[in-house]
């Protein structure tokens, strides 16, 4: 099934991504860092 492969790989993308998305999330928020999050979700994707 497709889709259910499609499915793992998003999985995976997330799972790459995640401790980035935590380094950037656990500190104050600033346009900068907003910024460096879509940088690093898109660039994995």
């Amino acid at each position: 099934m497709v889709n259910g492969k499609l499915m793992i790989l998003e999985i995976e993308k997330v799972r790459n991504v995640w401790n980035d998305v935590k380094d950037i999330l656990s500190v104050p928020h600033t346009d900068k860092q907003y910024k460096k999050l879509v940088k690093v979700l898109f660039q994995k994707s």
